[in-house]
Order: structure tokens, then sequence, then C-alpha cells
């Protein structure tokens, strides 16, 4: 397949130094379950990231189209899973945060998705719109209008009204363009327009070692520090920021058209090299990998717990050791009796499995809030030993 390659930091067009590049060779596709175990060679593309120490932005250096990807066995959605919820429920307060909650706004959303976050500011909408080539209009939300398409095959007559507030909420990290994507977003708004954004945290990402979160769709990873100098570019200042620990160390921010300076809340960046800290990881896992087929060896039963959507990059960075497993086990019903691609490993229910005996490997690490939720689960299940192939909880 073809793909663009980006080998200059997005955000100030420096070239990236070896030590700060990581090879990801023939990493798999992520957010498919078939019905069947089938081999499919189509869903392994080799892929490297960058890290950009001027500026402290991460990117993708093979930036696939990935529309190319998914068909009828792609499976994401905001309200689907119990974190993708939760990172909403939590973004939302910090934009009650920041606004005035006795008053009603024209608001504006790209990226709606299954409306779950709209649905809860419903009592501060005066008139809404909404911006989604997929999104399916919901008849018990009033006065919205909903527009079918990408943002940049968006007109700005389409919108009736100059929005108060811009949401944006996980979707400038799939964006390949950003700064273009942000000047035309911003260009529906005036002065006084206040822009909300969530994204996956370049600091996060690093500080915790969290590279299977890593993946194809994701061509950005922000730090504060990145997209306050793409925002400064485009005349506009970051007035608020927290990070979201929880599901995928969501940076959240509030920004407007303003002189004013970013609020200094002493995030601290990390000067390392990414390849010592990938390292710290790979031996991380290599020690897990030993420990399981140890208990294999022993005869006892192993299981992958949450059948997550990055799944099958928690199993990329154990070396394929999933496919040796008794299973894999969740209670989601659109995935039981299904199957990741590659993977002959069946996807049962947890509620009903045995554990007593059994090593749980929790599979859904790329949020601690489902991991954790999943570790209680196993610690009542009593089973015997629970591995975390992930460096925090």
């Amino acid at each position: 397949m073809k793909f663009k390659i980006k080998d200059k930091c997005n955000i100030c067009k420096k070239f990236f130094f070896t030590h700060n590049s990581i090879d990801l060779p023939r990493l798999p596709i992520t957010e498919i379950f078939l019905r069947s175990p089938n081999y499919k060679k189509k869903i392994l593309f080799d892929q490297k990231i960058n890290y950009c120490q001027s500026c402290h932005h991460m990117q993708l250096q093979n930036q696939y189209d990935t529309s190319h990807f998914y068909n009828k066995d792609y499976l994401t959605s905001s309200t689907n899973s119990y974190s993708g919820r939760y990172t909403n429920d939590i973004f939302y307060e910090f934009i009650k945060s920041n606004i005035d909650q006795n008053k009603k706004y024209n608001i504006l959303e790209i990226g709606a998705n299954d409306l779950y976050l709209i649905k809860k500011m419903k009592k501060f909408i005066r008139s809404g719109c909404t911006i989604d080539p997929c999104i399916k209009p919901d008849s018990s939300l009033k006065k919205i209008k909903y527009i079918k398409k990408f943002l940049e095959n968006t007109s700005i007559n389409e919108i009736d009204f100059i929005p108060d507030i811009v949401v944006c909420s996980h979707t400038l990290e799939h964006i390949e363009d950003p700064k273009k994507f942000i000047k035309m977003l911003t260009s529906f708004g005036d002065d006084k327009t206040k822009y909300f954004f969530q994204f996956p945290s370049c600091e996060s990402l690093l500080d915790r070692r969290a590279f299977d979160q890593i993946h194809h769709q994701h061509f950005n990873f922000f730090s504060i520090n990145s997209i306050s100098k793409l925002l400064k570019k485009i005349k506009f200042d970051v007035k608020e920021y927290d990070i979201g620990e929880l599901h995928y160390g969501s940076l959240m921010i509030y920004f407007k058209k303003s002189k004013d300076n970013i609020k200094n809340k002493n995030v601290q960046k990390f000067n390392g090299k990414l390849s010592d800290i990938y390292y710290d990881y790979k031996m991380y896992m290599k020690n897990l990998i030993q420990i399981i087929k140890k208990y294999q060896k022993r005869g006892s039963k192993v299981y992958g717990i949450g059948a997550g959507l990055m799944l099958p990059l928690v199993n990329y960075h154990l070396n394929n050791l999933l496919k040796d497993f008794d299973g894999i086990l969740d209670d989601d019903k659109n995935k039981l009796n299904k199957f990741y691609p590659n993977l002959s490993t069946k996807i049962s229910s947890l509620k009903n499995a045995d554990l007593s005996n059994a090593v749980a490997v929790i599979c859904s690490t790329a949020s601690s809030v489902t991991t954790r939720k999943l570790v209680e689960v196993c610690r009542l299940k009593n089973a015997k030993i629970i591995i975390i192939p992930s460096m925090t909880l």
C-alpha cells in the first residue's frame, strides 16, 4: 500500500535524530473483528515513530490512507467502550470548568462520532451543529444540524451560526496536516469563540512507556509544548489544559484567539532518547513473555482478558504469544465468538469463565481505567496470576 513519508517534524520542520526514531516492522492494523479465523496479509504494515526533541512532538513517519484499512468488520464508537465514555465524561467536566454554566451557547462539534459528547452538553445548547462523515442523527436531540461530511469538505455557509464553543474530541491525532485542519476550523468562529480539544498526550505516552498505544491511525502525538507552538503560528493561545491519565493519557486544551500567554503548569518535558525508553519497554515485555511461557509449561491455562480494539498491538509487543492462549475473554456482545485477524484464539465470555487455576493477561492496556476494572474482575474470580503488559496501571 502506498503511503506518505513524513521525515520532518510537523511543527518545526526539522529532521529527526536517529536515536529519536523507532522502527516498528509489520505493525498490525487494529479495530477489526472477524466472524471466522482468517489469515490476512494486508493488515501488516511497516511503521516508524519519530520524536522531535526541539518542540517535543511525536509523529508517524509512514502515513497510510487508513480509509483503505476498514470495512464492515471495523468497530469503534465513543459509547461502545467503558473507557470511551469515561474519557468524554472527564473532557465534559474540563469544558464545564471553563465556561459560564448558567448560559446557553451555539456549539459546533467536529468528529461527533455517536453523539455521546454533544448529548452530555445539550443543556448548554442554544443551537448546535455536528460535522462527521459517519454521523447518525438522533431525533431526541433538538436544535442540532447534522453535516455528514469531513471538515475539509464543509462550507462555512452550511453552519447557521458563529459558534461560541467548538468541541473536538480525539480527532486531531488522525489528521495528516493539523495546522491546515485547525486553521480551517477556526475560520468558522470569531475572536470570542472558545475551542476545546482533546487528543493523546505525548508527555503521558513517553512517561508511561506506553508504546502499545502507537498505531497506524494516530499520525500525531502532541505535547502541550508542540500544540502551543502550532497554535501560536495561527495567532491562537492555550488558555488552560489538563491531562487525563486514565485513557490514552488524554491532553485536554482550551484555546482561543488572544495575546495572552499559556498558563504555566510545570509540565516536565521529556529530554531523553526515544530509543532508550523503548529499550526499557522491550525488556519489560520480554520478561513477561518468559513468565507466561513458564506457566504454560506447568500446564496452566492462559487467557487474554479484555478484547480491546488495540489488542493486536499488545499481541505484537508480546511477540504474537496470544496465538497460544486458551482464549480471549470479554463480555461485549458485539465481540463474542469473533476473532482478530491472524489470531485463531476465539473471543469467549468472561462472565462464564473459570479463572481459578489460570493466568490472566490483561489486554486492554490502552485504557488504565479499563485495566483497573479488569484486574478487579480477575481478583474476584481468583485468578492464579494476573499479568499486566503495561509499565503503569
